[in-house]
C-alpha cells in the first residue's frame, strides 16, 4: 500500500464516520511527512489537505458549536 493510499484510506474512515485507526493530528502528521519528504505527489498533496481540513473543520464545530 503506498503512503498516498493509507492517508487515504485513514481519511475514508473519518468521512465514512467508522472507527479511525488514526486521529486526525496524526493524519495531519503524517501527511506533514509525506510531503516533506515527496512521498505523495502536489496533486495528491492537494486533495488530501483539502480533505483533511473539511473533516477537522466539522469536528471541531461538532465539540466545539458553529461560532459563525
Amino acid at each position: 500500500m503506498t503512503v498516498y493510499e493509507k492517508i487515504d484510506r485513514a481519511l475514508k474512515q473519518h468521512e465514512q464516520h467508522k472507527y479511525a485507526e488514526r486521529s486526525m493530528e496524526s493524519i495531519g502528521s503524517y501527511l506533514d511527512w509525506a510531503w516533506k519528504w515527496r512521498k505523495i505527489t502536489e496533486e495528491q498533496k492537494e486533495e488530501l489537505v483539502d480533505r483533511w481540513l473539511v473533516i477537522w473543520e466539522a469536528e471541531w464545530r461538532k465539540k466545539h458549536g458553529d461560532y459563525d
